[in-house]
Protein backbone atom coordinates (compact mmCIF):
# COMPACT_ATOMS: atom_id res chain seq x y z
CA UNK A 1 0.00 0.00 0.00
CA UNK A 2 1.46 3.15 -0.93
CA UNK A 3 1.51 6.48 1.48
CA UNK A 4 -1.36 8.13 0.16
CA UNK A 5 -3.73 5.70 0.21
CA UNK A 6 -2.69 5.06 4.15
CA UNK A 7 -3.04 8.54 4.65
CA UNK A 8 -6.44 8.59 3.13
CA UNK A 9 -7.38 5.50 4.59
CA UNK A 10 -6.45 6.90 8.56
CA UNK A 11 -7.96 10.40 7.70
CA UNK A 12 -11.33 8.71 7.24
CA UNK A 13 -11.12 6.40 10.18
CA UNK A 14 -9.68 9.65 12.02
CA UNK A 15 -12.84 11.93 10.77
CA UNK A 16 -15.21 9.00 11.49
CA UNK A 17 -13.70 8.80 14.89
CA UNK A 18 -13.84 12.86 15.48
CA UNK A 19 -17.80 12.34 14.50
CA UNK A 20 -18.49 9.95 17.43
CA UNK A 21 -16.67 12.13 19.58
CA UNK A 22 -18.64 15.22 18.65
CA UNK A 23 -21.80 12.70 19.63
CA UNK A 24 -20.44 11.13 22.56
CA UNK A 25 -17.17 12.64 23.85
CA UNK A 26 -16.84 9.63 26.44
CA UNK A 27 -15.05 7.53 23.81
CA UNK A 28 -12.30 9.88 24.16
CA UNK A 29 -9.33 9.59 26.70
CA UNK A 30 -10.08 9.63 30.25
CA UNK A 31 -7.86 12.32 32.00
CA UNK A 32 -6.47 12.04 35.11
CA UNK A 33 -7.80 14.94 37.04
CA UNK A 34 -10.19 14.84 39.77
CA UNK A 35 -12.96 16.64 39.43
CA UNK A 36 -15.01 18.50 42.37
CA UNK A 37 -18.25 16.33 41.32
CA UNK A 38 -16.29 13.08 40.49
CA UNK A 39 -17.36 13.03 36.91
CA UNK A 40 -14.60 11.94 34.53
CA UNK A 41 -12.89 14.65 32.31
CA UNK A 42 -12.49 13.13 28.83
CA UNK A 43 -10.51 14.47 25.69
CA UNK A 44 -10.46 13.84 22.27
CA UNK A 45 -6.47 12.09 20.94
CA UNK A 46 -4.80 13.63 17.86
CA UNK A 47 -4.60 11.89 14.74
CA UNK A 48 -0.91 10.65 15.77
CA UNK A 49 -2.23 9.54 18.79
CA UNK A 50 -5.39 7.86 17.13
CA UNK A 51 -2.66 5.84 14.58
CA UNK A 52 -0.72 4.70 18.01
CA UNK A 53 -4.30 3.74 19.62
CA UNK A 54 -5.24 1.50 16.76
CA UNK A 55 -1.44 0.24 15.90
CA UNK A 56 -1.62 -1.73 19.59
CA UNK A 57 -5.37 -2.12 20.18
CA UNK A 58 -7.05 -4.15 18.03
CA UNK A 59 -10.34 -3.82 19.16
CA UNK A 60 -10.11 0.05 18.94
CA UNK A 61 -9.37 0.11 15.43
CA UNK A 62 -11.40 -2.47 14.24
CA UNK A 63 -14.36 -0.34 16.11
CA UNK A 64 -13.18 2.15 13.20
CA UNK A 65 -12.63 0.64 10.03
CA UNK A 66 -9.00 -0.70 10.39
CA UNK A 67 -7.51 -4.24 10.22
CA UNK A 68 -3.85 -4.08 11.36
CA UNK A 69 -1.85 -7.30 9.87
CA UNK A 70 1.36 -8.25 10.90
CA UNK A 71 3.47 -10.13 8.23
CA UNK A 72 6.47 -12.26 9.00
CA UNK A 73 9.99 -10.90 7.28
CA UNK A 74 11.99 -14.05 5.92
CA UNK A 75 15.41 -14.89 4.26
CA UNK A 76 13.58 -16.93 1.34
CA UNK A 77 12.72 -14.59 -2.07
CA UNK A 78 9.13 -14.25 -2.23
CA UNK A 79 7.66 -16.47 -5.21
CA UNK A 80 3.40 -15.61 -5.58
CA UNK A 81 4.11 -17.20 -9.37
CA UNK A 82 5.08 -20.63 -8.83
Amino acid sequence: MNKERYNQIIDEAYENYSKEYEKDNSIGMTLLVQRVDGKAVYRKPDRERFVTMCTYDKTFSERWGLKIEERELGLEPYRDWE
